[in-house]
């Protein structure tokens, strides 16, 4: 049975459910008021001095995940920012006041202190219109790191790609569910909803320049998802350094989902080595979906039944999943190599060469009758 918090949702995909919590009274006004004024102490030159003198706030029990989430979204944008002040050296340390209730409640999370993925776009967004779409005109960031309109529409981007995952992931969880019960109809009808919801996914993925300069991505977003390294969570870890992955679509758990479901089939080496590294940053039940994926019989299936029809289908999905890694690859390569010439992306792999090396055995998994 569903609960609130992370599962497969057919409105929304992998985001969090219900929509995000913006508020909670249950954290000082002083530690809110710094998180949702986080431009402004930028601008102000006063953004550590502010962090410095937050109170130490024990959190309370809870096991309601949208509420946990909320308070590790707070003190994970609290917490990058003051590593990652702009026009100052990365912070060595990170103060109590921030460090104490993140440690806590990314351990109850059961994910790393920092912010990730999750906590900059899975539940990072709020509508509008209550009523309305899950779509990126109909959304706004909770938190941001500036004013910029080119940062708000990177985060959108991917809140509004996850919501339209919904359509691929439950035709997979469906035709995951046929082909163990042997039944090639089923699976070749669901198979169809994946190619769907790739194609909804990459049309959104390609509106990315609309909104989202790759000079001012580069500039003034991208240094904010930077990990850290040998930084100090003041009160916590018996103040040993701590060295955490910065936050990357690559700690999306959708791709890696369809991976599996798939059975596509990736070479073991340094650069899937970073994609199992990724996933200890997604929310736990992701990962357990992505786990679960792994003993889809979808294609052994497609392989065993030998219908042109059904493999057609199922090379069509594929065949988006690569359109889709393709688009990543031309985006990574505008927003981030063109500028640097630094294959390193935010979450320390080479990405270039890894997503060149995804999308080709993506192609190499088509099947021939």
């Amino acid at each position: 049975m569903q609960q609130d918090g992370w599962d497969v949702w057919s409105d929304r995909g992998l985001l969090i459910n219900p929509d995000p919590i913006v508020k909670t009274p249950e954290l000082a006004d002083d530690i809110q008021h710094a998180a949702s004024t986080i431009p402004d102490l930028i601008a102000a030159g006063t953004l550590r001095t502010t962090l410095d003198r937050l109170p130490v706030q024990m959190l309370p029990n809870t096991d309601y995940v949208p509420m946990l989430e909320s308070w590790y979204r707070t003190f994970a944008f609290l917490a990058t920012v003051y590593v990652h002040t702009p026009e100052q050296p990365p912070a060595r340390h990170i103060p109590a006041g921030i460090a104490l209730p993140l440690v806590d409640v990314a351990a109850r999370l059961e994910r790393p202190p920092i912010l990730s993925y999750c906590g900059f776009s899975l539940n990072n967004w709020r509508r509008r219109d209550p009523a309305g779409d899950l779509a990126i005109e109909n959304l706004d960031p909770i938190l941001r790191f500036t004013h910029s309109a080119d940062e708000a529409w990177f985060t959108l981007i991917h809140v509004a790609i996850e919501a339209q995952a919904a359509c691929a992931l439950e035709g997979m969880c469906r035709a995951a569910d046929a082909a163990a019960s042997d039944d090639p109809e089923t699976v070749e009808a669901n198979l169809a909803g994946i190619a769907r919801g790739l194609t909804d996914m990459t049309a959104t993925f390609r509106r990315m320049t609309d909104g989202c300069s790759p000079d001012i991505y580069f500039d003034h977003i991208r240094p904010f998802f930077f990990g850290f390294t040998n930084v100090i969570y003041d009160g916590a870890f018996d103040g040993q350094p701590q060295t955490f992955r910065g936050g990357t679509g690559a700690q999306s758990s959708i791709i890696p989902a369809l991976v599996a479901g798939l059975g596509v089939a990736h070479e073991q080496n340094d650069l899937t080595q970073h994609l199992d590294a990724m996933q200890p940053y997604m929310p736990k039940p992701h990962r357990e979906f992505i786990v679960s994926m792994k003993s889809s019989m979808i294609r052994a299936c497609v392989v065993r039944c030998q219908d042109a029809t059904l493999t057609e289908v199922y090379n069509e999905a594929l065949r988006r999943l690569l359109i889709f890694r393709q688009t990543h690859l031309g985006f990574a390569r505008a927003y981030i190599y063109n500028k640097s010439k630094d294959a390193y992306g935010t979450g320390g792999t080479n990405f270039m060469d890894w997503l060149k090396q995804l999308a080709n055995e993506t192609e190499r998994h088509l099947i021939k009758n």
